[in-house]
Order: structure tokens, then C-alpha cells, then sequence
């Protein structure tokens, strides 16, 4: 890419387009010295990395154009600069964009600052504690836009290590479980199932981690599934279907607490939104767990098959009868799978010479 940077300005230095405004060339020149302004400015780069050292430097003693040399300029002050006091004098101009009175400058702060989080830069992991604490101060502002801004901002911040993963999961698994209803009034379901996708995209990122963090979760949202909103009980058992896809076998004992739970929605709950999702679990469930699934579910399998079966041929809503269908082929499958195992032909030909 900087070589074609490079190229670019070359180019342009030849044909003299970087005298006139008017050459379609002079806005691509532009462009490209624009990109490198913010690359300097946000990135531990230096000009010589970037191969184009020597030509900025041309370009800011030739061009016509003030702007153009005034970029130019800023780029080669930048370049002197130390790039550690860059990067803070930067995150202390979003932070001060993120204590800003008005609404819409604040949100661009938030997102500016998960921005650089996300760059994982050695400035803003030494300064995780204060970004952490800044997303969180912001939980409490009650505005839609402030607050998924900060939700998205804590999301970003497992990037920088297990510390801020441990941080930012409690803290949001505090936040759904004791949803702060009267800050956001009509908003507040919307807001609460934001904070369930927020947590089950970082369940899905920690990979070998994932059982650390299994009581915490599933606790989390098992206790959701109690809620008087219907709406929020099966949001919670979506997300508590995919925890249990991404742990798989590592569930343990804790699933029989969740079938009971799930067999509790599916011949008690009133509504069709939880019943749904309660079905969604058993299929994620079997999902996750493939040919483990006898080992880990044991004697609950059959009782398993048996509700689905039941389901199945009893339930008169469409959408749980697909959910319940989709739910026995996984079943089926995983039975199949574990009585019928694909083997492995090797098929590489062994010449043998006899003599």
C-alpha cells in the first residue's frame, strides 16, 4: 500500500499535478497525503517505515497548494515528534471529546476511544484501567446513544489481555442481571438485549477461556430466564443457547439445571417467544456437544428425545414445530455420527520392490 503511495506522489511530481488543484491527480495526492496524516497520527509508524520519507518532504517544498503543504508540514512534524507522548496527547483529546456536554460529540469520543482500543497500541494498554473505567462512568448516562456507545466501547476491550476480560464481564453481567429499568423507560428492553449481544460476542471470542467464565455466564442468564418480561426470558435463553454451543462438553454438571429450566419454559410459559427459544437451547445444546453428547447428557437423553417427540407431533405452532424438527435431525445426526464414525481410507500407494 505505501508503495503505491509513493508511486502516487512520484507521479504526480513528474507531470506537475501537484501544482494544480484542477488535475484530477492533485485530489488523489491529497487523499493519499490525508491517509498518511492519520496513519502517522494513530499508528507507531515513522515516515521512513513508510517508505515515502523523501517524497513529502519534496512535495511540501513544490506544491502550490497551502492546504496540501500544510499537511505535508504536519506530517513531518509528526514524524519528530515522540510517538509515545502522540499517542497520549491523542487519547487526551478523546477523553476531553468524551466528557463534552453535548451528546453528539460525546458519542463520537466513546467510539473515537474504542477505535484505540481496538489498534491495541502500547499507550492504550497502559492505560486500560482508566478507558475501562471511563466506558463504564458511562453505563449511567441516560441517553440510548451514550449508552450502547459505551456498551460497544466495553466490548472492545477483552483485545488487551485476560484482566480486562474479567473486568468487562462482570461488569456487564452486572448490568443484565440489575438492568437499570428507570433510567431508560421505553428504551429499556431494547437497551438490556444489547448488553445480552454484547456479552455472547465476547463468550464466542474466548475460545480455550470460555470455561472460566461458564458459571458467571450461564448463572447470568438462567436468572434472566425468570424474568417477568417475556420478551427478555427468551432472549435470555437465546443467549444461554449460545453459551452452550460454545462450551460444548465443558458444560459439566450444570446441564442438568439447564434442561430443567428449559423443560420448565416449554410446559409452563404462557407466551411463544420464550417456548421458541427454550426449544433453540435443546438444538444448540446438541449442537455443541456433537458425539459427546451420550457422554455428557447420559440418562437426560431420552427424556430429551421423548419432548421433542411430543412436541413435535402436539405443538401447533409452526416456527417451534421447525425448531423441534431441526432440533431431532441434530439429534439424529450426533446418534449417527457416534454409532457410524467416518473412517479415515488412507490412500497413498506403497510401491514394494522385490528382489
Amino acid at each position: 500500500m505505501f508503495d503505491y503511495f509513493k508511486e502516487v506522489i512520484i507521479n504526480a511530481m513528474k507531470t506537475g499535478a501537484h501544482k494544480n488543484s484542477s488535475d484530477p491527480t492533485f485530489q488523489l495526492v491529497f487523499t493519499v497525503v490525508m491517509i498518511l496524516e492519520q496513519i502517522l497520527t494513530t499508528q507507531d509508524y515513522k515516515l521512513e517505515e513508510l517508505k515515502v520519507n523523501e517524497p513529502i518532504k519534496a512535495l511540501a517544498s513544490e506544491t502550490s497548494s497551502s492546504e496540501l503543504k500544510v499537511l505535508c508540514e504536519k506530517i513531518i512534524s509528526c514524524d519528530c515528534k515522540d510517538q509515545s507522548k502522540m499517542k497520549k496527547e491523542y487519547l487526551q483529546s478523546i477523553v476531553e471529546d468524551v466528557y463534552n456536554e453535548s451528546i453528539e460529540i460525546k458519542g463520537h469520543g466513546l467510539i473515537a476511544l474504542k477505535r484505540l482500543v481496538l489498534s491495541k497500541d502500547a499507550t492504550t494498554y497502559e492505560h486500560r484501567q482508566y478507558i475501562f473505567t471511563i466506558f463504564k462512568e458511562n453505563l449511567s448516562y441516560p441517553d440510548s446513544y451514550i449508552y450502547l456507545a459505551a456498551i460497544n466501547g466495553l466490548a472492545s476491550l477483552p483485545v488487551l489481555g485476560t484482566e480486562c476480560t474479567n473486568m468487562v464481564l462482570e461488569t456487564l453481567c452486572e448490568e443484565y442481571t440489575n438492568f437499570p429499568k428507570e433510567v431508560f423507560k421505553d428504551d429499556t428492553n431494547e437497551m438490556r438485549l444489547k448488553v445480552g449481544e454484547v456479552l455472547v460476542q465476547i463468550s464466542k471470542n474466548l475460545d480455550e477461556m470460555a470455561p472460566t467464565y461458564k458459571a458467571l455466564l450461564l448463572n447470568t442468564f438462567l436468572n434472566g430466564t425468570k424474568d417477568e418480561d417475556h420478551l427478555i426470558r427468551a432472549s435470555s435463553l437465546s443467549n444461554l443457547g449460545e453459551i452452550c454451543k460454545v462450551l460444548g462438553y465443558k458444560l459439566g454438571s450444570i446441564v442438568t439445571e439447564i434442561l430443567m429450566c428449559v423443560h420448565s419454559i416449554i410446559s409452563t410459559d404462557k407466551h411463544l417467544e420464550p417456548r421458541r427459544a427454550a426449544i433453540l437451547v435443546i438444538r444448540q445444546l446438541l449442537t455443541g456437544l456433537g458425539k459427546d453428547m451420550l457422554t455428557v447428557l447420559k440418562d437426560d437423553i431420552l427424556v430429551i428425545y421423548r419432548t421433542l417427540k411430543f412436541l413435535y407431533e402436539n405443538d401447533g405452532d409452526d416456527v417451534s414445530k421447525l425448531q423441534t424438527q431441526l432440533a431431532l435431525e441434530e439429534l439424529n445426526k450426533n446418534m449417527k455420527d457416534l454409532i457410524f464414525p467416518q473412517v479415515k481410507i488412507d490412500t497413498i500407494n506403497k510401491v514394494v520392490i522385490l528382489k
